[in-house]
């Protein structure tokens, strides 16, 4: 959606693509993580499972159709506020869910394609109620997946409003 990436660009932070199955980074991040370390994220997790673009941009561009999530990063301890408006010009956007998967981050998705839309998918295709299922979640992105559930738990390092709506608080997935 260029009206997303037109927001995205007008804030300070990282941005990532999912899409087919791998995620993209642009390749000046990624550099700079490789050679100083530098990233708000475990700096050999993104090394090792990020595809790097040479210009974020124009991959978006030639890729829109086969976007499945924009990622948002922003560096911890960075302005809310700008978070927050952020958030506040993508819900705007009609059939755009924003949630976060992490803190400091924000996924942009399309609105049916969240985790809770895809076990209803799943549960419909193979005849299983809502009651049969459990779901285990710790951030937002799992919030209706687990809503949707017969059974939902969180882990104990959750989300406040996860651990909310969660049937059961099991340990910590640190």
């Amino acid at each position: 959606n260029k009206k997303i990436q037109k927001i995205m660009h007008d804030y300070n932070c990282d941005i990532e693509i999912h899409s087919k199955g791998k995620v993209y980074i642009d390749e000046y991040e990624y550099l700079k993580i490789k050679t100083a370390g530098v990233s708000n994220r475990n700096a050999k997790y993104v090394l090792e499972t990020r595809c790097p673009v040479h210009d974020i941009s124009t991959f978006i561009y030639k890729n829109i159709y086969n976007i499945e999530v924009f990622s948002l990063l922003f560096y911890p301890n960075g302005e809310n506020k700008e978070k927050e408006e952020l958030k506040r010009r993508i819900k705007e956007i009609e059939n755009i869910e924003i949630t976060t998967s992490m803190l400091d981050n924000y996924d942009i998705v399309n609105k049916y394609s969240d985790k809770g839309c895809a076990v209803e998918v799943i549960a419909k295709k193979y005849s299983v109620d809502n009651f049969e299922i459990m779901a285990c979640g710790d951030n937002l992105n799992d919030l209706n997946m687990m809503k949707l559930s017969g059974l939902s738990v969180a882990v104990n390092n959750a989300d406040k409003e996860i651990k909310d709506i969660a049937d059961y608080v099991t340990d910590t997935n640190d």
